[in-house]
């Protein structure tokens, strides 16, 4: 199993899935500790950001975000084999 982590975020009127970013590789340990992650965290939660954290992690990932209407989170992902090997 592969966990690969997303900036997601969520529609604060409706609370709908709006977008979600990426996390490379190269820049996950940044996000994770801008999420306060605990390095032993085994990927079985979603991480509230708040505008603070979800602006530093924008900057980080260099994306551009709407905190005024969205609400981010760090969310870890299952990676299927099938996409391990390609």
């Amino acid at each position: 199993m592969t966990i690969v982590y997303r900036l997601v975020g969520y529609d604060k009127a409706t609370e709908r899935k709006h977008g979600e970013f990426a996390i490379p590789e190269e820049r996950l340990a940044a996000v994770r500790e801008i999420a306060r992650i605990l390095p032993a965290d085994d990927g079985l939660g979603d991480y509230p950001l708040d505008d603070e954290q979800a602006r530093t992690a924008a900057r980080v990932l260099n994306v551009t975000i709407d905190c005024a209407r969205l609400a981010y989170y760090v969310e870890p992902y299952d990676m299927p084999a099938a996409k391990n090997r390609a």
